[in-house]
């Protein structure tokens, strides 16, 4: 008799015990639940997708610049057909366009530590893609060597700010995967775009020659990707502001 009051007892106990777990446990449910962590996981996830969104369309910026510099050389052949052209004709469309382009990269770093590089890439990407139409409906060669001098402005600003901004975004541990993929992008889209520049510059496509269209393809692409370097792209913080002159005075050697 003493061990069913006992065995009675321990029951009761054990049913009342798991009550009050069950209560407790509806409770809680009932309080706000703390989302913190949640809201950190969606955080870190929203910033990784932002970077990765970011390194694309500079890997973008990258396949198009390339693709630009051997624009004209792929569709020099229509080029000289089209104007009457000797060869020395054609290299001195590639001289305006390696002077301009060397003349514009130093002042480019220069204004990177004044204004917000994907602002400055944005721009370069827009004169470059100009300069290009101005080429494939240049009248001339003489006009045609002014539309590439200034095609050559664009590529001088946007490389040495890509450059950069790649760097500081990638970091030192990831810095060399970064421009490992920057750079077998770019060359991928370079013998991409080359080899249908290529194909296509012999036809008619509606009355304009095949040449002419490749050039403004790649034109309206470059500035379609300049638009998205605007609104997707951001600067990283920059350490220190410094004047033009005490950039020049701290480099130079002495």
């Amino acid at each position: 008799m003493p061990l069913t009051i006992s065995l009675d007892a321990y029951a009761s106990e054990t049913s009342d015990a798991s009550r009050s777990s069950s209560n407790d446990s509806f409770a809680t449910s009932l309080l706000p639940r703390n989302d913190s962590s949640d809201k950190k996981l969606m955080k870190e996830e929203f910033v990784w997708n932002s970077s990765f969104l970011q390194m694309v369309t500079l890997f973008l910026v990258m396949i198009l610049w390339s693709a630009d510099n051997m624009a004209l050389p792929a569709v020099y052949a229509e080029i000289a057909q089209h104007f009457q052209l000797t060869p020395g004709d054609l290299g001195g469309l590639g001289l305006a366009r390696g002077i301009f382009e060397s003349i514009c990269a130093l002042p480019a770093g220069f204004l990177a530590d004044r204004l917000p590089r994907p602002r400055l890439i944005a721009l370069g990407c827009n004169i470059w893609a100009l300069g290009l139409v101005g080429c494939a409906f240049s009248p001339n060669l003489r006009w045609m060597i002014i539309f590439r001098a200034v095609n050559g402005v664009g590529l001088g600003i946007v490389q040495p700010l890509l450059f950069s901004l790649i760097a500081d975004k990638s970091g030192a541990s990831g810095r060399g995967r970064a421009f490992g993929f920057l750079l077998c992008t770019g060359n991928l889209g370079q013998t991409a775009f080359t080899a249908c520049a290529t194909a296509i510059a012999p036809l008619q496509l509606g009355g304009v020659a095949g040449w002419q269209c490749a050039l403004i393809l790649i034109s309206a692409l470059s500035a379609l990707i300049g638009l998205l370097v605007l609104l997707l792209v951001t600067d990283t913080a920059q350490v220190e502001q410094r004047k033009m002159l005490d950039i020049l005075r701290d480099e130079t050697p002495r």
